[in-house]
C-alpha cells in the first residue's frame, strides 16, 4: 500500500508533517525510518525521546503488514497531496492535510 509507512508514523504522538519531513530526508523513506533501531533514531535528531519511546511503543504492539491487510479489506486507501486523486479544492485551502 502507497504511502502505508508515512501513515503510520503520523499515528505516533508527537509526529506531524515536519517531523516526517525530517524523518523521510534522515532515512530516505518512511519506512527505513520507521524500522530505524532507537539509536539511529537518537543521532538523526528529528525526535525527542519521548517521540522515539512512542514510534518504539507502537511499533512493539502494532503489525504494519496486518495493518495494511485490514485497511485493504475495508477499503482504506491513503492519498498524499502529491498524488493525482488528491482532491484539486482541498489543495487550495491553507496548509491542505499531507495525507488522506
Amino acid at each position: 500500500m502507497k504511502h502505508l509507512y508515512e501513515a503510520m508514523l503520523l499515528t505516533v504522538p508527537g509526529i506531524g508533517e515536519m517531523r516526517l519531513k525530517k524523518l523521510q530526508e534522515q532515512f530516505g523513506d518512511a519506512e527505513t525510518a520507521w524500522k530505524a533501531q532507537r539509536q539511529d533514531l537518537f543521532e538523526a535528531d528529528c525526535l525527542g525521546n519521548k517521540e522515539i519511546d512512542a514510534l518504539l511503543e507502537l511499533r512493539e504492539h502494532l503489525d504494519c503488514t496486518e495493518t495494511e491487510k485490514a485497511w485493504i479489506t475495508k477499503g482504506i486507501r491513503i492519498c498524499s497531496i502529491a498524488d493525482q486523486e488528491y482532491p484539486e479544492l482541498l489543495r487550495k485551502v491553507y496548509a491542505p492535510p499531507p495525507y488522506l
